[in-house]
């Protein structure tokens, strides 16, 4: 779902959506939202889906996916690399334990290591903050 507002008044919103038979979940607006290993939280911290192995699980709701559109930035947390915010990018979802930016392959999500890692150079990091530009 596009944002209607730029710059300090910038919101986004997290369409969570599983199948054809069933309509998508719309959460938002935020200024922000965090991926903390498995879990999606708000801007103040509180979660709002846990990725439980296999799907996305949202106020007791399964679904495979996430989307969120842009422009958006994604800065690294946990990592040297966390002073280095990456975008903007025209979109970005999850899925299953993928993150996609621009709908290319931005990061894979390691279960056993609880971490995240960059596509292409393995650079690694405890979450990601996303943020409307």
């Amino acid at each position: 779902m596009a944002r209607r507002m730029h710059g300090r008044d910038a919101m986004v919103f997290l369409v969570f959506g599983h199948t054809a038979e069933a309509p998508p979940l719309r959460i938002g607006p935020l200024p922000s939202f965090r991926i903390s290993g498995a879990c999606i939280q708000d801007h103040r911290g509180e979660a709002l889906a846990k990725h439980n192995g296999a799907r996305w699980v949202v106020q007791g709701r399964d679904f495979y996916r996430m989307d969120c559109e842009g422009p958006v930035t994604v800065k690294l947390e946990g990592t040297e690399a966390a002073a280095h915010q990456l975008g903007p990018f025209a979109h970005f979802s999850l899925f299953n334990g993928t993150a996609y930016a621009s709908r290319d392959v931005f990061a894979h999500y390691s279960e056993h290591e609880n971490a995240w890692f960059l596509h292409g150079n393995e650079t690694r990091c405890e979450g990601l903050l996303i943020q409307p530009v």
